[in-house]
């Protein structure tokens, strides 16, 4: 596979052959140039709700074949954002070369799969189950925060006695597990490099982590429906850099005045080749200088959360990222959720123990720095997950029918 980046005449001819040959682009315009790409729809997930997977595929493939090989497999995604969708996930994707081979590991390492059932991306029969030859699964089908007492030590175990080198999880679930760990008076075998994914990592999960593994912290950043291609990867900085030749992003405006979106294109995806598609994600696409990374000529992402997940104040909105960075940072505050209603915003807690009145006194100055007309810190043992098993840390009251208390 040519690791070349997708720009400019590199892009357009890939797109253009892309929607020659997918049924599903059958109607969009044909062109060339800039003006042309930059014209076409912005695709979002609406507009793949109620599509046949087939209909991203060359109609010349033999879909059975493919998926006995093992060259594609079924995927549902997890349902985060809106209804599960049926997609066909390309297993022959390479990661970018030297991904862990910058953190001085193999291409083989054994590598342990910690996040929601929904999101594991293949069938896991119980919590525990190996995956490949150097692989293994873990979850909690109770959900995080009810998981057992036994149950967290089945999993410490399978994960002690498994030795990952890679522990590749979503932020949250690690964190919780580290957490009731500890107070069950175990500890986690040490991965070499840890990689972040499946939701925003906040900045509490990846002190507890830090303070827990020494280890690397990276993120991997996609989405199911792309299909398996990975959109950006960490770097040994700790920078998310575009995976540039399997994807090329655009910063365009979003319905937040000052907020861009963030819209991908990967048209050398074997199964759900996306021309200009928005996962519904804020962010910021830079570049760095050239002391900053090995990867200093990649572009990078800054992702500021999702479109959906805004906070509320009387005057505009405030990002994931930015409520995040504002509340992140005060000593024993471990989780939060927060949610806001009519310009004020209530904050679930889960704190250390002996921490409350200094959590809620920072937690309620920084809400109102933020320009909410109140702030109700509220403490708790357990949050509940969305429906994907994901932690939402921010979110409108009203979009997502939560009770204020």
């Amino acid at each position: 596979m040519e690791f070349e980046p997708l720009i400019g005449q590199r892009l357009l001819v890939a797109v253009q052959e892309t929607l020659a040959r997918i049924p599903f682009y059958a109607s969009y315009p044909r062109g060339a140039g800039a003006d042309w790409f930059s014209s076409l729809p912005v695709l979002r997930r609406e507009d793949l709700s109620g599509v046949e997977p087939t209909r991203w595929l060359p109609p010349e493939l033999d879909v059975a074949e493919a998926l006995a090989s093992g060259q594609l497999r079924p995927l549902t995604t997890s349902g985060s954002t809106d209804e599960p969708l049926k997609v066909y996930a390309d297993t022959q994707l390479p990661l970018p070369p030297n991904v862990w081979a910058m953190h001085g590991l193999p291409d083989d390492a054994k590598l342990v799969n910690l996040t929601a059932p929904v999101c594991l991306g293949t069938h896991c029969p119980g919590d525990i189950a190996p995956h490949g030859p150097n692989g293994l699964l873990l979850t909690f089908r109770a959900g995080l925060f009810r998981a057992s007492d036994e149950s967290i030590r089945r999993a410490v175990q399978a994960w002690n006695e498994f030795e990952p080198e890679i522990a590749f999880v979503n932020p949250a679930w690690l964190h919780w597990v580290v957490r009731r760990a500890r107070g069950l008076g175990l500890e986690l075998f040490a991965p070499r490099l840890i990689c972040l994914t499946y939701q925003y990592p906040s900045r509490c999960q990846r002190r507890a982590i830090a303070r827990a593994f020494d280890a690397p912290q990276i993120e991997f950043y996609g989405a199911s429906e792309f299909g398996g291609t990975d959109l950006a990867i960490g770097c040994e900085a700790g920078h998310l850099h575009l995976v540039e030749y399997q994807a090329a992003v655009e910063q365009v405006p979003s319905e937040h005045p000052g907020h861009d979106e963030l819209v991908f294109t990967t048209p050398l995806s074997r199964s759900m080749p996306l021309v200009r598609y928005a996962p519904g994600d804020l962010g910021v696409v830079d570049t760095l200088g050239e002391d900053a990374c090995s990867l200093w000529s990649v572009p990078v992402l800054e992702l500021d959360g999702r479109v959906a997940d805004v906070l509320r104040t009387e005057s505009g909105v405030v990002t994931t990222r930015a409520f995040d960075d504002a509340v992140s940072e005060v000593e024993g505050l471990e989780f939060y959720a927060a949610r806001s209603r009519a310009g004020a915003v209530t904050v679930q807690c889960i704190v250390e123990r002996g921490t409350e009145a200094q959590v809620e006194r920072a937690v309620t100055s920084a809400g109102l720095a933020l320009g909410f007309t109140a702030v109700k810190v509220v403490f708790v043992e357990r949050l509940e997950l969305g429906a994907s098993g994901k932690l939402q840390l921010t979110g409108e009251d009203e979009r997502h029918g939560l009770e204020v208390r």
